[in-house]
């Protein structure tokens, strides 16, 4: 027996365009715009009035209660008595849950005098402009938390094309409808743009837990055949079992196809099935099986409204090749059709590929994309669908801050993590989005700056931190606005990391006390993420050489996070890096003693310590007490990798020891796992072959030494690239072993090399650079070669720039000036 579902009274459901909706009387003007705009500093969107005064609501105001996600009332004498507020507050009780209206209630309110909606309800409660902060923040919290509701999306594995999330305004009702049967058919109908495909993606975001498996067949895209027919075949086959979730996306075919027939006479009482669809589809089978509808046509003025974005758009489209006539009657109008153009054409703009390939596609985007293509506006080329130059700038131009921050928020829900392999094929688009808000601080925002760290990291896990660095640092300079406390310090983190990456760790130091600087200021001198950036600056002291000042700031940091009985992983890292800080400057017995004070429970934990304890025995030279452990973890590694890590250890104790023949053995054997089981080419394969290489030289063996560097050398520059970082430190040490095997003239054309690809990779002035160019002027110097003084002083005048007065290689370098100068002068004489 069927039973529709029909909207009646229900509101309709819209595309939310802002998080939330705060309604406040004329006479509350100042603090609700402090409120607004606390709320907007942290990432939440907030919906702009005209400025116009009314003691009614204006139409464009019912329109964005109706778009927006929540609800906040401010509550005072004067709204009380205010007809606007009243009339905001009914619209929003009729449209939101109760779960999603927050009030805010100003002192001086009458208590007595409360609405009955509110009298019995919790609400957040404001004295003065002073507890802005906290109310803030707690509002902050709650509407956050709306958007991401309890059930984890972390193990959503959808079988198909799936659309990506998308806030909605005035779903909770449709959904609570669907969760009410977890077996059986639903129908969605209605016309375009009444966001069918946006609640059926809602519903498998929330409620995917339930089933044993995820389906999404989109019949839009049959014209892969063969793909679709294998989609059908596997979905019928996984619902055999039952209790699984399907939904069929757009069935508007009559009639309907044989395989819908078939999954509705077989599968539909033991599965559960979401059909999207213009009107009831002309089913006989549909008709047998119990199934509800749920009509989300609102009304006929929405039909007119969305008949008006065509044609809005399409008179757009018109004028835009041109001088841009007719955008302005569109972006001026304020309507909500003009704006869901707006958004659907920056979609356009910044990311053609993805919206056309359905990542962030809406229904009803196929006639826009048909009619840009028509007008030969969005063209293919070898880098994938481009857009118009002209009509991105006119898109930009119009944009709202909340159009590109709701962009970005979508952009984040699809990206995948930043290590995976999936990250480097979506870095080109991203990039070229954050490259073009990034021309206007109206664009700024929370979301769009975490894109910028992405980007950035995803530019590091690729091998190329310059890159990487350039889009952190343009997230530091966008998080200068609207941008929450932890978003910003993590884009200064992630500049310091890649500059201490690229070698310059006086940039990185630079950069990491002006995020502690920021912290101290947003947060407290010893609020967690303080200490976690002065604990960064500790380990990048310890890189420069300046082991005092890194021992003082992670002591520092240590005894803030007080004694625990098991410490977290964070105090852990501190104690870590401060006993490393300690062997580094020679000060190994309070290295050691730092490690017998540190508690680890989890074994896994217990051998990191362990294998720092083995690093400062092996520095105090108690080589014979080491190696029993370090052989006995060999002995116990379960894996191929860990037993590879293990020989490393060995054969550099061993190296230490002095037993140079027991050290190659060690590292040969771990190279022919290392071939075996990741292959030749494989980086941990051709490090461990770079470290065969220095023990050899060690024994004498400068030539084949050499040959094996020259070998390990080629690879990586064929494999990484010859402008990897990786690839130039084999290059170096080539350049060193061939100067210690008597082949000067390519040492010094291997050190050049070297030398001018690390200035263009990771600058002039890195420390690894400087390192390079070190030891090519010290050949230089032993082969008297005419103009080695001037470099020297200009590595000098550098070092010296860089690296503290103290660090062991401004003293390496001075040395060697004063000794090439001392040997100049004689010449003279």
């Amino acid at each position: 027996m069927n039973w529709p579902l029909t909207n009646g009274s229900m509101p309709s459901i819209r595309a939310q365009r802002w998080d939330t909706f705060v309604s406040f009387a004329q006479e509350d003007q100042s603090i609700a715009d402090l409120l607004i705009h606390q709320l907007r500093s942290g990432g939440t969107s907030v919906w702009q009035p005209d400025g116009t005064s009314s003691s009614m609501v204006s139409e464009s105001t019912a329109e964005a209660v109706y778009s927006s996600g929540s609800f906040v009332a401010i509550v005072s004498k004067a709204s009380l008595r205010s007809p606007a507020v009243e009339f905001e507050t009914q619209i929003a009780r009729s449209f939101l849950p109760d779960s999603r209206i927050f009030p805010v209630v100003l002192a001086g309110a009458n208590l007595p005098e409360l609405p009955s909606w509110l009298s019995n309800r919790h609400y957040l409660h404001l004295s003065d402009e002073n507890h802005l902060q906290p109310v803030a923040n707690a509002l902050r919290i709650h509407i956050a938390n709306l958007s991401s509701p309890a059930s984890s999306v972390e193990r959503l594995a959808v079988r198909g094309t799936m659309p990506g999330r998308r806030p909605l305004a005035g779903a909770e009702t449709y959904l609570n409808r669907l969760r009410a049967k977890s077996l059986g058919v639903s129908l969605l109908i209605g016309p375009a743009s009444t966001e069918k495909t946006a609640l059926a993606a809602e519903f498998v975001y929330r409620e995917f837990s339930r089933y044993a498996g995820v389906h999404w067949i989109d019949t839009q895209l049959r014209s892969h055949r063969d793909s679709f027919a294998r989609q059908i075949r596997s979905t019928e086959k996984a619902m055999r079992a039952g209790h699984q979730l399907l939904v069929i996306d757009s069935c508007d075919d009559n009639p309907t196809p044989r395989w819908f027939e078939r999954i509705l006479e077989r599968h539909a009482a033991k599965n559960r099935i979401l059909i999207t669809a213009r009107r009831v589809p002309n089913s006989p089978r549909l008709y047998v099986v119990g199934h509800d509808v749920l009509d989300l046509d609102a009304s006929s003025v929405q039909g007119e409204t969305s008949a008006q974005g065509v044609r809005a758009f399409e008179e757009v489209l018109r004028w835009a090749p041109s001088a841009g006539r007719g955008w302005e009657s569109i972006s001026d109008s304020g309507s909500d059709e003009s704006a869901d153009v707006l958004e659907r054409l920056a979609l356009a703009a910044f990311i053609p590929d993805l919206w056309v390939r359905g990542d962030l596609r809406r229904e009803g985007d196929e006639e826009l994309i048909s009619l840009l293509v028509d007008r030969e506006l969005l063209t293919a080329s070898a880098n994938g669908m481009e857009l118009d130059p002209q009509l991105i700038d006119l898109i930009l131009a119009a944009a709202s801050s909340e159009i590109v921050a709701s962009i970005a928020r979508r952009l984040l829900d699809l990206l995948p993590a930043p290590t995976s392999a999936d990250a480097s094929s979506l870095l080109r688009h991203i990039s070229r989005f954050v490259e073009r808000v990034s021309i206007d601080e109206r664009y700024f925002g929370d979301s769009v700056v975490l894109l910028c760290i992405w980007t950035g990291t995803v530019w590091r896990e690729s091998g190329r931190p310059q890159q990487g660095l350039e889009a952190a640092q343009l997230a530091t300079f966008m998080s200068r606005l609207r941008t929450k406390p932890e978003t910003r310090l993590s884009a200064f983190g992630l500049a310091a990391t890649l500059a201490a990456d690229l070698g310059d760790h006086h940039r990185a130091s630079q950069l990491q006390q002006a995020a502690i600087e920021e912290a101290i200021e947003m947060l407290g001198f010893d609020h967690p993420l303080t200490l976690a950036a002065l604990a960064d600056l500790g380990n990048t002291m310890r890189l420069q050489g300046r082991h005092a000042e890194s021992i003082a700031a992670l002591s520092h940091v240590l005894a803030r996070y007080g004694e625990s009985a098991t410490p977290s992983d964070g105090r852990l890292a501190v104690e870590l890096s401060l006993a490393t800080s300690y062997r580094e400057a020679g000060l190994v017995e309070q290295a050691l003693e730092v490690l017998d004070r540190t508690i680890v429970a989890d074994p896994d934990l217990k051998v990191r310590v362990d294998q720092e304890r083995a690093a400062a025995l092996l520095a105090r030279g108690d080589v014979a007490d080491v190696l029993p452990w370090l052989q006995e973890r060999l002995q116990a590694a379960e894996s191929v990798i860990e037993r590879i890590e293990a020989l490393v250890r060995v054969a550099a104790a061993y190296e230490k020891n002095g037993q140079l023949d027991a050290a190659e053995r060690s590292q040969e054997e771990a190279i022919a796992l290392c071939e075996v089981h990741l292959g030749a080419t494989h980086p941990m394969t051709l490090e461990a072959r770079q470290n065969l290489a220095l023990i050899v030289g060690a024994t004498g063996r400068a030539v084949d030494a050499c040959d094996i560097l020259r070998d390990v050398s080629t690879k990586r520059g064929e494999v990484l690239g010859t402008a990897h970082r990786d690839y130039l430190e084999s290059v170096v040490l080539w350049a060193a072993s061939a100067a210690r095997a008597g082949r000067v003239d390519e040492s010094l054309a291997l050190y050049e090399q070297a030398t001018r690809q690390l200035a263009e990779t990771i600058g002039e002035r890195a420390v690894g650079t400087l390192k390079a160019r070190e030891q090519m002027l010290r050949l230089r110097v032993a082969t008297a070669a005419p103009g080695t003084l001037e470099d020297l002083r200009a590595l000098a005048a550098d070092v010296e720039g860089v690296l503290s007065a103290g660090h062991p290689m401004t003293s390496r370098v001075r040395s060697l000036l004063a000794s090439a100068s001392r040997d100049y002068a004689s010449e003279r004489e």
